[in-house]
């Protein structure tokens, strides 16, 4: 089991990638004329840990990214476990693979480095990440996105899925200034 030290380090770790993409990879990707460079999502999760019918626990929390280039982006969100009083910290690459222009529907696939209140539960590791996300109104309520996530833990071996609902609540950076 790792102690208090190891845990820490592993959040420094999450906010100070956090804190690198935001003061200089966001502007320079503004530089390069990107639009909406950072998006900022509150959300809920349910989350499953195993094979059962249910969620094994519900999260509340942030997701943000900051796109790179069209096909890449650093992501990053902090989440709190509702039934495991946990809190959760998550950064990385991700690349999208689908039409980048189709703004309603997007899939990418990653690498998150995560940091855990409760390493026992969820451990502080790298994970491989699969993700969906859908904007079942993109007209309507272009703000409100549907996803589902897949993480596979490459120390624990440890599957999670995650299905997602999040609004978006702040966009800037963009090529003409901030929203």
């Amino acid at each position: 089991m790792r102690d208090r030290r190891e845990s820490r380090a592993g959040w420094d770790l999450v906010l100070g990638v956090v804190a690198i993409c935001l003061l200089v990879l966001a502007p320079m990707a503004q530089a390069a004329g990107s639009n909406d460079v950072v998006k900022v999502y509150a959300g809920v999760n349910g989350v499953w840990f195993d094979d059962d019918a249910a969620p094994s626990d519900f999260e509340l929390g942030v997701h943000g990214r900051a796109s790179l280039s069209e096909h890449l982006s650093v992501v990053g969100s902090t989440w709190y476990g509702l039934e495991g009083s946990y809190f959760l910290g998550e950064v990385g690459p991700r690349v999208t693979v689908t039409d980048v222009d189709d703004t309603a529907f997007s899939i990418g696939l990653g690498i998150q480095w995560r940091a855990s209140s409760d390493p026992t539960r969820r451990p502080e590791e790298l994970a491989y990440d699969a993700a969906l996300g859908w904007r079942p109104f993109p007209n309507k309520w272009k703000q409100f996105v549907v996803g589902a996530r897949g993480l596979y833990g490459v120390e624990s071996n440890q599957l999670e899925v995650r299905a997602a609902g999040r609004w978006e609540i702040w966009s800037g950076f963009a090529a003409g200034g901030a929203q």
